[in-house]
């Protein structure tokens, strides 16, 4: 079933793209869409209880980094909260 699911390691909620059968892995040949968050500049986030505007994302070698709107340093992206985009896995004629 698609849907969200708990992260064992952090305990956050994420959205998971493929059908889960118990202890199996996920099965992507079967995904229509697959679910992530996107993170572009003017998206608005919850980190905490406020809500936040992204101003710039940065992909560094430690990994993705977000800069917010009036914070000058980055933010860890499990740090953040952002509904996510859904992109379609299969090709369609323009």
């Amino acid at each position: 079933m698609l849907g969200w699911f708990t992260r064992p390691d952090t305990g956050r909620g994420v959205c998971h793209p493929a059908t889960f059968a118990e202890g199996a892995a996920p099965l992507m040949e079967s995904a229509a869409y697959y679910y992530m968050p996107l993170f572009r500049p003017g998206a608005v986030v919850h980190l905490g209880h406020r809500r936040e505007t992204v101003s710039h994302v940065m992909l560094r070698r430690s990994g993705l980094m977000v800069y917010l709107v009036g914070h000058e340093a980055p933010v860890h992206p499990d740090a953040l909260q952002l509904e996510p985009s859904a992109f379609q896995l299969s090709r369609v004629p323009d």
